[in-house]
């Protein structure tokens, strides 16, 4: 998490923060990044100065300036950065996934960038509003009277909540909508049923809702929290109390009031891996690595073959898959070596001796790259001391490789790969051909999955062969693959459990079928 004191000049505060792309708006009027840079651009469109204020998108970002013109900086490659005409006199901006929207002195609102679900088309008459939302791929905005107009796509395009009046907030997250009422209470919709808020439901200021969580200031200055808290975006730090503006984000949390406004800390930025205490029990341990900004998987084992526990983890911030070699130390002391340092996005890895030579090798599945890496990857293990890997390919077919495990699934002695495809609503198996190095085959086991994220192999049946089980969000199924046996294998797909409430953040997304609405990668 960022540090509770933070090193900027007060008065500041921090207006916005997207999935990959933080930013902070300064007192004196200049945006400063934080985080890691993972989009084209991250610097700031020159000068850098006379800002009054940020928007964040999911890849790019906004700033409006004090003479009322907008620049926009980062991933433009469907127009949400190609800004409106006349560039003058707007008085406030938001950033949606890849669309944006300003607000002028007239009323009307100017939107440019991804018209794919209609994110452009703003009602008419274009005239009367005096507030602006976007949201993941839906906008709102606050009439003059009170009243909200929505546009855009919701996979469940629920309705404004009647009666329509007496809005005065507005806040749109990645599929809700969140507002408040000239009462101080607040609604929420967009949750396909009821959208819980807590009670006692009165005395809010201020409002701000993401994909999983919601925020809300109280008259008091304290800070409402509900929803996930994966990440612990419930858990607003002590004192609570001195709040006058929230953010939510990707796992964002304010922070209290101390020489700026508020704070938010981004899942990832400044993100420490763990040990437990050597007694067995569970405390503070010494990190073992500071610097592997948004580390989503880390797996132990003796990658080096000298009898104790190494970590081996997908560092998808710095576009990394490294291992940290364990010296037997106790407490121990943790070296890090990298096993391929032009990962893009790597989200997930596995450990397993996939060529037989009798050391661990490693898998991982990268994220967003267009070039050479895309899809799945293993890492061979020559076996010195300390170890040396080579990159080789298992498919260049995946492109959103999400997550990987390595197991002997065919039941032929050598270790085969099974992966999910977000993209491609598939989960597949790579046999192993037993060669030195491995030859690949892939068998789709389903490609009727909606957004698969995790994938495991177990016996689930008890008779002696590795069966598949796999989660996906948007089908809100837990289905598993049962091992028929038979060259090649047999599989038959039955449904575990429903509403298995495995989404993430805004930021693992797929494009979407005709009839669903596209989320940016």
């Amino acid at each position: 998490m960022i540090p509770r004191r933070c090193p900027f000049k007060a008065p500041a505060l921090i207006l916005a923060l997207g999935c990959l792309v933080p930013a902070v708006w300064a007192g004196e009027g200049s945006i400063v990044r934080i985080g890691p840079c993972v989009n084209p651009d991250c610097n700031v469109t020159p000068p850098n100065s006379g800002f009054k204020g940020v928007a964040t998108g999911n890849y790019h970002t906004m700033g409006l300036r004090s003479n009322g013109s907008v620049a926009a900086w980062g991933m433009c490659d469907v127009g949400q950065c190609t800004l409106p005409i006349p560039n003058t006199g707007l008085v406030a901006i938001s950033a949606g996934d890849s669309h944006s929207l300003a607000l002028r002195p007239d009323g009307s609102i100017a939107a440019w960038g991804s018209n794919e679900n209609g994110e452009l088309l703003v009602p008419a008459p274009n005239s009367g509003y005096k507030a602006i939302a976007a949201g993941l791929l839906h906008n709102l905005a606050l009439k003059a009277d009170g009243s909200i107009v929505t546009w855009g796509n919701t996979p469940w395009n629920d309705p404004v909540p009647e009666p329509n009046r007496d809005w005065v907030v507005i806040a749109a997250g990645g599929y809700y909508s969140m507002d408040l009422k000239s009462d101080g209470s607040v609604r929420r919709w967009g949750c396909n049923g009821p959208c819980p808020v807590l009670s006692p439901n009165t005395g809010f200021v201020a409002i701000a809702t993401h994909f999983t969580h919601s925020l809300a200031v109280k008259t008091d200055g304290s800070v409402v929290a509900w929803g996930s808290n994966d990440f612990g975006q419930l858990d607003v730090p002590a004192p609570n109390a001195g709040f006058v503006a929230v953010a939510a984000g990707d796992n964002f949390i304010p922070q209290p009031n101390r020489g700026y406004l508020a704070m938010t800390a981004n899942r990832g930025l400044g993100d420490a891996v763990r040990a437990p205490a050597p007694d067995g029990t569970f405390s503070d341990a010494p990190p073992i690595s500071t610097s592997g900004l948004q580390t989503p998987t880390a797996i132990a084992a003796d990658v080096d073959g000298d009898g104790d526990q190494d970590i081996v983890a997908a560092e998808y911030g710095a576009n990394l898959v490294a291992l940290y070699e364990n010296n037997g130390t106790e407490p121990p002391i943790w070296t890090k070596r990298i096993i391929d340092a032009s990962a893009f996005g790597p989200i997930t890895v596995a450990v397993a001796d996939l060529d037989g030579d009798g050391d661990l090798d490693a898998v991982g599945g990268n994220r967003f790259d267009p070039g050479s890496h895309i899809g799945v990857e293993w890492y061979e293990n020559d076996g010195t001391v300390p170890p040396a890997f080579t990159v080789r390919r298992v498919s260049a077919g995946f492109v959103d490789a999400a997550s990987v495990h390595a197991a002997d699934l065919d039941g032929d002695g050598d270790g085969d790969i099974l992966a999910v495809d977000v993209f491609r609503d598939t989960i597949s198996l790579y046999e192993n051909d037993g060669a030195r190095p491995p030859v690949w085959k892939e068998r789709v086991l389903t490609n009727a999955t909606n957004d698969p994220w995790s994938v495991f192999a177990a016996d689930l049946d008890g008779d002696g062969d590795l069966d598949v089980l796999s989660a996906s969000a948007e089908d809100d199924t837990i289905a598993w693959y049962e091992n028929g046996g038979g060259t090649p294998t047999i599989w038959t797909t039955s449904s575990a459990a429903i509403s298995p409430s495995c989404r993430w953040g805004p930021d693992h997304a797929k494009r979407a079928s005709p009839t669903e609405p596209a989320r940016r990668r």
